[in-house]
């Protein structure tokens, strides 16, 4: 009876080992595409090929985001067509999305930080979102890793849909069954907005959901626009008072007020 128990026990140890490698084999083969995939992608920004990566962007990415306003990327952060090299610092995923941390040098061996977010869409990763740092700092620099407490937010704005240069249009009043709303924050320069936080809060029980992750970036002008998603909770959106709370990483903030009804 015992020898019977001890073969099975050690099938049983066998079976939950096979699984392990095999599982952590699969999450290897993931990391490892992800990472390649990464690499293509920055180097279309690099190589002028804009067009290729939107058209294969994720169709969500499509639908909130017009090819001209990665078009304006590369001027942005000219480092995107100039690194030489391309470091990943960090990355999280699972079987459908992925989050990416990295860095890009250029020949002077100025550096900025990106993050890139993947999904995967009929067995392929693709691009999400795109946030680069706008803060090209050397290592050597005195105020490296220094963020520029000048940054202003000028302009908050909530609603469910946005205008032809991106920025969502103001709703003061939104119906519960929104399937999504689109929070526009605009500032006078690009420094801080990499670490923006957008806070969507029900006044009356102060339940709130945080995003800081941004869809969209564009500059017009002298202004910088980051645009943030906010899909629609299973029971709707709450009834009554809310507000969107910007705040940057220097410590700005602005609130902006709306009903749902």
């Amino acid at each position: 009876m015992w020898k019977t128990f001890g073969i099975i026990a050690g099938v049983l140890v066998l079976g939950f080992l096979f699984l392990v490698f095999w599982g952590s084999g699969d999450y290897n083969k993931d990391a490892d595409l992800i990472t390649a995939r990464t690499k293509q992608i920055l180097q279309q920004f690099k190589d002028n090929k804009i067009d290729e990566a939107y058209q294969d962007a994720d169709p969500e990415f499509i639908k909130t985001a017009r090819k001209e306003d990665l078009l304006q990327l590369p001027a942005a952060f000219p480092i995107l067509s100039q690194y030489a090299e391309m470091r990943v610092d960090g990355m999280t995923h699972d079987e459908k999305t992925a989050e990416v941390k990295g860095t890009l040098i250029n020949a002077e061996k100025k550096e900025a930080k990106f993050v890139l977010n993947l999904s995967k869409n009929s067995g392929s990763w693709k691009l999400y979102s795109l946030d680069i740092n706008s803060q090209e700092a050397t290592p050597t620099d005195k105020d490296a890793g220094k963020t520029d407490t000048k940054a202003k937010i000028t302009k908050v704005t909530v609603g469910d849909g946005f205008d032809s240069d991106g920025i969502t249009v103001a709703q003061e009043k939104i119906p519960a069954t929104t399937s999504a709303l689109y929070v526009s924050v605009v500032t006078d320069q690009t420094a801080d907005i990499m670490m923006t936080n957008v806070k969507l809060v029900h006044v009356a029980t102060n339940d709130s959901i945080d995003e800081s992750m941004p869809i969209y970036k564009t500059t017009t002008g002298a202004q910088f626009t980051t645009r943030f998603k906010f899909t629609k909770p299973t029971n709707n959106w709450p009834m009554g008072k809310n507000k969107v709370v910007v705040t940057l990483a220097n410590g700005a903030t602005k609130e902006v007020s709306y009903e749902v009804k």
